[in-house]
């Protein structure tokens, strides 16, 4: 099974660094100049993946001391008492964990990725952990294979019901988005949520209370699934929301065979993004409000 996306053409490549504002010579520059620091960090992972490399710099839009700072706590964060139990095992992932989290196929205009989130229609087979381990792999797949400018957030409440609320724990939540936030690159565009309740309004209102004020501006909430043509090609959305090229249930089926396919492949990759060694003492005393139970943070960073 190839890759579930439809990865960049040459033009649209150039596309996402005219967008970023990078040009491709300094780019290679700064890349060079990023893995000759990464190989003087005994502790972090040595030869690692250029393409996951290249694509962090990019989304920083080749700022090499923020890639440096990003790049770093998001490894040392892995080491957390709650990340560094999350073993992700590509070849036997649950079809209902994709199902909640799906990339949506095709790039938009300006080369970002789209991502649909849901909640499945038998609480049951709703678990958190399950399903930040999977949003946290899924983006190390995304710097390993892909391309992008940023990312829009698509998020369903429509199977949303007082149950959800008693199988959420809203502060492993809450620390989990500002580890993403704080520690990757991908720049979040907008948030589309649709079919909204009520009942869920309390837990977009904690959603926004990690978020920047600049990313508080992107919400869209939207009366109907269909009101997101008004912002998105048709031929970009699944059919559950007005789009004409592809179901979400067939998608999840494509990423379950795509990871069962080269699970053995994706498991050497995602094994290598981790500490390598003893994290030296004084890269545990950055200061920040979060630690992931982690002795010492780390220090805040400016979400673009």
């Amino acid at each position: 099974m190839s890759f579930p996306l439809v990865l960049p053409s040459e033009i649209q490549l150039q596309q996402i660094y005219n967008v970023l504002g990078v040009d491709e010579a300094r780019h290679q520059h700064l890349l060079n100049r990023f893995k000759n620091w990464l190989s003087t960090e005994k502790y972090l992972p040595q030869e690692f993946d250029e393409a996951y490399l290249s694509n962090f710099l990019l989304l920083c839009k080749d700022d090499l001391s923020k890639a440096k700072i990003k790049f770093e706590t998001n490894l040392i964060n892995r080491s957390s008492q709650l990340l560094s139990k999350m073993k992700f095992k590509p070849g036997i992932i649950d079809f209902n964990v994709i199902r909640q989290s799906l990339i949506l196929p095709y790039l938009t205009e300006n080369g970002c990725r789209l991502v649909f989130c849901s909640i499945p229609e038998v609480m049951e087979e709703f678990n958190l952990i399950s399903l930040l381990n999977y949003a946290l792999n899924l983006t190390d797949i995304l710097l390993f294979e892909d391309n992008c400018s940023g990312a829009i957030i698509i998020i369903d409440f429509k199977n949303s019901s007082a149950e959800i609320v008693t199988k959420v724990d809203f502060s492993t939540f809450v620390e989990f988005m500002k580890f993403l936030l704080s520690s990757f690159p991908h720049r979040l565009k907008n948030f589309h949520i649709i079919n909204c309740k009520p009942i869920i309004k309390p837990g977009l209102i904690l959603m926004k209370s990690v978020l920047t004020d600049k990313l508080k501006n992107r919400f869209l909430i939207h009366n109907q699934p269909e009101d997101l043509l008004n912002y998105l090609p048709i031929t970009h959305l699944p059919i559950e929301c007005g789009g004409n090229s592809f179901s979400l249930n067939d998608l999840a089926n494509n990423w379950k065979k795509y990871f069962q396919e080269n699970h053995l492949t994706l498991t050497s990759k995602l094994s290598k993004v981790r500490v390598q060694g003893q994290i030296p003492k004084e890269k545990m005393s950055w200061d920040s409000s979060f630690s992931f139970g982690l002795d010492g943070s780390f220090r805040n960073l400016q979400v673009d």
